[in-house]
């Protein structure tokens, strides 16, 4: 079976989704989107505990097997659905969605795929970020399957939340705060040596992907953009004598090939200097500790990324 993390091995699942597919965790989960679309497709599975440690050939095994006569089963969103319907996120890749579509054909579960064009009566959310809509659309998704799901089945544990009106749910989503992504922290202004008012913004986002970094840097080319026209006396603005200084504080844990993630920040031109440090902690984790030059010798979806980081790095 596919692998599956102790927080998702539990058999009373009322909804499960998948969202966008990304290079992470890849010396565990593998090193293509396809191969990390069948670990998460774990997910899926019904009845995991009885299959924990079962050995069924893994990756390889799915790879091969004949799928000719199994029929296909992707939803498109307000169509009906049963107890075995999962989700996914429209915006991963045709391969990404493929896989994920054989694990439910194989595990008896109808996919439904939900696409941004899910949230448009929700034109205003509380996570930055054109990408939070994507994330946004899936929750939304998967919450109204869950209350058809209680008064389906009538259960004392669902009541809660059988009954949330759609008014509700758009609070919810206009409400909803995820301390450091895309989150902006304003800082007191401080008078410098030369008495000169100097404000900040801190401008903070968890982004540990390819992906997810393209996200935070359009986000934060926004706000600065948005800064810039802005006559709030939250954004930090320029005088004539002065410049507008961008400055990048970039950390990145072990488990992670940080090249990526710098390749796209330098090329976005977006930061006057970087500053380059190590969290307080690191989780603990199985993966061992890499030497510097490793890196450079992992196998990348791009493999420009290493041309481009080689002349990158050199000019810096």
């Amino acid at each position: 079976t596919t692998t599956c993390p102790s927080s998702m091995a539990r058999e009373r699942l009322l909804v499960r989704g998948v969202t966008l597919i990304d290079y992470d965790h890849t010396r565990v989960l593998g090193s293509t989107l396809e191969q990390i679309a069948w670990e998460k497709g774990g997910i899926f599975v019904r009845e995991k505990m009885k299959n924990i440690g079962m050995n069924d050939g893994g990756y390889d095994a799915f790879l091969k097997k004949d799928r000719t006569n199994e029929a296909e089963k992707v939803i498109v969103e307000g169509q009906s659905s049963s107890h075995t319907t999962v989700f996914a996120n429209g915006n991963n890749t045709p391969e990404v969605l493929l896989v994920l579509q054989q694990i439910s054909d194989e595990h008896g579960c109808r996919l439904q795929i939900v696409q941004d064009s899910y949230l448009e009566s929700f034109p205003e959310i509380g996570l930055q970020g054109d990408h939070q809509r994507s994330n946004a659309a899936l929750a939304l998704s998967m919450c109204r399957f869950a209350m058809e799901e209680g008064r389906y089945k009538n259960e004392a544990s669902c009541q809660s939340f059988t009954t949330i009106s759609e008014e509700e749910l758009k609070g919810a989503l206009e409400k909803t705060f995820w301390p450091g992504r895309c989150h902006t922290v304003t800082l007191p202004s401080l008078l410098s040596d030369d008495g000169v008012e100097v404000s900040m913004n801190l401008r903070c986002d968890g982004a540990h992907t390819p992906i997810s970094i393209n996200a935070c840097i359009d986000w934060f080319r926004h706000v600065v953009d948005v800064g810039a026209t802005s006559s709030s006396s939250t954004s930090p603005r320029a005088t004539a004598n002065q410049e507008l200084q961008r400055v990048l504080i970039f950390n990145c844990s072990h488990e992670r090939n940080p090249l990526p993630l710098l390749f796209s920040l330098y090329h976005s031109n977006l930061f006057h200097s970087v500053y380059f440090c190590k969290a307080d902690f690191e989780r603990p984790s199985a993966v061992p500790k890499r030497l510097d030059g490793d890196w450079t010798k992992e196998t990348l979806a791009n493999e420009n990324f290493h041309d481009g980081l080689a002349v990158t790095l050199e000019g810096m």
